[in-house]
């Protein structure tokens, strides 16, 4: 079961009426039973302002971890998709040749700030994950054409396929990191290639 956690103060879902320990059941009419099934569902209904019924099993004992064969109660409310910005993040150190790479490898920090600004770039409809097609037409565009060059589909479909560790068909932003992790090495060896 997908079992709701960390509700947000004040966001759709609280506002919606969900809560933590509700067990998620369907989300815009689609079943869901595992993470892979939600993140699907999400990305498909999360459209700003659009209204998605969200079915959960809620728990008769608030105070207890949901286990199966528990009591619950059914309930449906409507969750509103709120608005989000693009972030945009400050002291991005630039990534756009290969000179680039080896200062980003060598600062953890560097490195993480990279990966934030290219997850929200990459992420066109901001819904918090990048599908499959988000990722193969905005990742060549956001390294720019000196380092995109350098990668064939292949690599990227193989980068893909590595990072999306739960087979959801979507990135979530530490599987985008790793998958950063992976191409950044790569990146810089086909540079050091073509010299």
């Amino acid at each position: 079961p997908v079992i709701i956690e960390d509700v947000a103060h004040d966001g759709p879902a609280e506002n919606a009426g969900l809560r933590d320990g509700d067990v998620l059941v369907s989300l815009g009419g689609e079943p869901v039973s595992t993470m892979k099934d939600f993140w699907r569902a999400m990305k498909k209904h999360k459209f700003i302002g659009n209204v998605i019924p969200v079915a959960v099993d809620r728990p008769l004992d608030p105070t207890k971890s949901f286990r199966l064969g528990d009591g619950t109660t059914a309930l449906t409310v409507d969750l509103v998709v709120g608005c989000k910005q693009r972030k945009v993040f400050k002291d991005v150190p630039p990534l756009r040749t290969a000179a680039d790479i080896a200062p980003i490898l060598a600062d953890a920090a560097a490195l993480e700030l990279v990966a934030k600004s290219g997850f929200s770039q990459i992420d066109d409809d901001l819904s918090g994950l990048i599908s499959s097609d988000e990722f193969h037409q905005g990742f060549n565009k956001w390294v720019g054409p000196e380092l995109a060059a350098l990668l064939t589909e292949l690599d990227l479909q193989t980068l893909w396929l590595k990072a999306d560790e739960d087979d959801s068909g979507f990135l979530k932003y530490d599987e985008f990191e790793s998958l950063l992790k992976e191409a950044l090495p790569l990146l810089a060896d086909r540079a050091a290639q073509t010299r």
